[in-house]
């Protein structure tokens, strides 16, 4: 079979040239629920999953990829919304000033950007994690009288490593 991208994986199931299967017969863990295999037209099983929640299409191959990332993805489909938001909602809520198309393209190339120059997935920005990070840095920038580099306030890869350690610490501390 020639290489084949996950666009055209989504038109032909859309078309039903594709369709999707049940789990492999030894799939015991109780997240692969959440997925369905998909085979071409010749009824042939291809190196890729559908997530029945969210209809994105992740590659699975049980001797190349292994299953951690369709675990990885059921449990972050269980805390986000079936379909999850795309981060420009959270700028047009009630609570915020709403967002020119100016400044959302200004902050899409910069999206761009950032998964191109640093070789980050695309669905990096889709994270809870990096929304985090961008809510709390648009409230700082609100918040401060005056324009701040992002040099002056990004922490060093180290810095983060090692407080990453401490935070976990505190947490297991807190949790006995």
């Amino acid at each position: 079979m020639s290489v084949i991208d996950k666009d055209s994986i989504r038109k032909k199931l859309d078309s039903g040239e594709f369709k999707s299967c049940d789990k492999p017969t030894g799939a015991s863990a109780g997240w692969w629920q959440s997925f369905k295999r998909i085979q071409d037209e010749k009824e042939n099983i291809i190196p890729f999953v559908i997530c029945i929640q969210c209809k994105t299409i992740l590659s699975y191959d049980a001797q190349k990829t292994g299953s951690k990332t369709l675990k990885l993805h059921h449990e972050n489909s269980k805390i986000r919304p079936a379909i999850a938001p795309k981060i420009t909602t959270h700028f047009t809520s009630q609570k915020y000033d709403k967002v020119s198309s100016e400044q959302k393209k200004k902050v899409l190339d910069s999206c761009v950007k950032f998964c191109a120059c640093d070789m980050r997935s695309f669905n990096t920005i889709n994270g809870r994690g990096f929304e985090a990070l961008v809510q709390t840095l648009l409230d700082i920038g609100h918040s401060s009288t005056h324009q701040i580099k992002a040099s002056d306030i990004l922490s060093d890869s180290t810095t983060i490593s090692r407080h990453v350690q401490s935070v976990a610490h505190d947490k297991r501390k807190n949790n006995l």
